[in-house]
């Protein structure tokens, strides 16, 4: 088997818990396989070859936090390869094993003790290349820190031009990120909709929307607009010019989250968002 590492590199004591993992895998005839730089960092030359292996990988393990996860979406490009998340941050909606579980969690994999949980991507296109989003896409005002109006398509039919900070395009995994925090809903993971958020919005009647996934969406900034920053999953930023068009669709491939058996996404948002109990 092989496993791979996606390595947060600026956690505490990183080198440590790695090292403890590698020998986990090491000892059950596992090879672990991660990117070149943070092999070189963490001293595994050996095994630098994860992105040239993704076919053959037959789990990940993302050691960090939610950005970790995020991060290993896009290292993935839609291979649906399971992925542990051992949670080194803070909030820890993705990452959902502590570091303490970090053996634990890869024991309940091999032994088939965890769930599985299939998570919605989108594909985002732009400039005629496709990017794969796990958590949202987001159009600010950027730089210019001026009110933006932003069009909203839907099957080719504008359904809304928002005027405001931007808009956030989520998934249901992205639902309890930057689109709550800018009042949209929690939705819960396992459904397939796209939620749209507008940041800050100019208009009270500007309120979140949500759609089914078997609509195409496609966003474009209003007339006289100053150019906008496009970001996906918080990883990429790309500076969003007026006339250029963001298509947003339901990708064909999940992403493949590893969870513990015995808990539910009731339990983590009580625990993650302190709810009265």
């Amino acid at each position: 088997m092989k496993a791979g590492l996606i390595v947060n590199l600026k956690k505490a004591r990183i080198k440590k818990i790695v090292e403890e993992i590698v020998n986990y895998l090491l000892k059950n005839n596992i090879k672990p396989l991660f990117l070149k730089a943070e092999a070189i960092f963490l001293g595994y030359d050996n095994y630098s070859d994860l992105e040239d292996n993704l076919s053959t990988i037959d789990f990940v393990i993302a050691i960090g936090g939610d950005g970790t996860i995020l991060r290993t979406a896009q290292i993935l490009k839609g291979k649906e390869i399971p992925t542990i998340g051992i949670n080194l941050g803070s909030l820890g909606f993705l990452t959902t094993f502590s570091e303490e579980e970090k053996i634990k969690a890869v024991e309940d994999f091999l032994n088939r003790k965890v769930n599985i949980e299939k998570r919605l991507l989108i594909k985002v296109i732009f400039k005629n290349k496709e990017y794969l989003v796990l958590n949202d896409v987001v159009i600010n005002m950027g730089e210019s820190s001026r009110m933006i109006e932003i069009n909203l398509y839907v099957d080719g039919e504008l359904v809304n031009k928002f005027n405001g900070d931007g808009i956030i395009i989520a998934t249901p995994t992205g639902s309890t990120a930057y689109s709550l925090a800018a009042g949209g809903p929690i939705v819960h993971p396992s459904s397939e909709v796209f939620i749209i958020t507008p940041i800050a919005p100019h208009l009270l009647s500007s309120r979140p929307l949500i759609l089914p996934t078997d609509l195409k969406l496609k966003l474009l900034l209003g007339e006289k607009n100053p150019p906008a920053h496009l970001v996906l999953d918080g990883q990429k930023v790309f500076l969003l010019n007026l006339g250029e068009e963001v298509f947003i669709e339901k990708a064909e491939k999940h992403f493949l989250l590893v969870n513990k058996k015995e808990r539910t996404y009731f339990e983590i948002l009580k625990k993650k968002l302190k709810w009265g109990f």
